[in-house]
């Protein structure tokens, strides 16, 4: 198990990914269900990864081997919107689980 990144050094990962490829994120269908519950989409997404901030303590998930990372800020309506992202590096993905 690699070690989790520090919340700057997930935010920084986060920005990396924003600017190197033109669509990063995976967005599965939980992801999409949750999105369509609470009323958020893609374009949501991505305002609160680009201008949110990393907190709490990263969460390993064994299942799929990877570290979960909450990331707060707001939806493009200004309302708050949290979501638990994961990074794979390697594939320059950000993959969206949830979002409240």
């Amino acid at each position: 198990m690699e070690r989790p990144l520090s919340p700057v050094e997930a935010l920084e990962a986060i920005q990396r990914l924003l600017k190197g490829d033109p669509d990063p994120i995976s967005f599965p269908c939980h992801a999409r269900q949750r999105a369509a519950a609470r009323r958020f989409d893609r374009r949501d997404v991505q305002h609160v990864l680009r201008t949110g901030t990393v907190g709490g303590k990263p969460e390993w998930d064994s299942r799929f081997e990877n570290w979960k990372y909450r990331v707060a800020g707001t939806d493009l309506d200004g309302h708050e919107l949290t979501l638990i992202v994961a990074l794979d590096l390697a594939w320059s993905r950000i993959t969206v689980i949830t979002g409240f």
